[in-house]
């Protein structure tokens, strides 16, 4: 009797183990998905157009301070 409970046990670790180690139910959604973030990587990878507008504005020109200076306080750490 407790050779057979023993081998039931094993049978079904051994079921259990097959079924947790089974392919993704997702693999078809993750190939879509691999395939259009590369799409999108090389988009982001090119080089911008001959004739695209180069940002003009001078950032020293339009300095805005903040108020939130006084949140951070180091020297209560």
């Amino acid at each position: 009797m407790k050779k057979m409970f023993t081998k039931s046990i094993y049978l079904f670790a051994l079921c259990f183990v097959f079924v947790g180690c089974k392919t993704s139910k997702y693999a078809a959604t993750d190939k879509v998905y691999k395939k259009m973030a590369e799409g999108f990587a090389n988009t982001i990878k090119a080089f911008p157009p001959e004739g695209q507008q180069v940002d003009s504005l001078n950032n020293e020109q339009y300095f805005v301070g903040t108020v939130n200076m006084g949140i951070r306080k180091p020297n209560f750490v």
